[in-house]
């Protein structure tokens, strides 16, 4: 089969991750040419042992991992008000 123009399509559309993390837990997806995949297996409950930075921080290694196995040209970053300030410095 012809591939060259599918292949081009492909070339020009961004892939990107996406994190959505809060209180109740961590989800991660990849949105790539119009579909969205949700990494189910990765999905990260929030402890309720009050540990936050442990919980971040495991956010940080597993999207760290996704990107560099998926090569994300983007990363998108949701979250919920309370955990924004901890997550931002973890990932910085």
């Amino acid at each position: 089969p012809y591939l060259s123009p599918l292949l081009s399509m492909s070339d020009q559309r961004h892939r990107f991750g996406v994190v959505l993390a809060g209180p109740q837990g961590g989800r991660f997806l990849e949105v790539f040419m119009g579909q969205i995949k949700e990494y189910e297996e990765m999905a990260l409950p929030f402890s309720d042992s009050g540990d936050e930075h442990a919980y971040l921080m495991d956010i940080s290694e597993k999207l760290d991992g996704l990107a560099r196995n998926q090569g994300f040209q983007r990363i998108v970053v949701g979250v919920a008000p309370e955990v924004r300030v901890s997550l931002t410095a973890d990932l910085g």
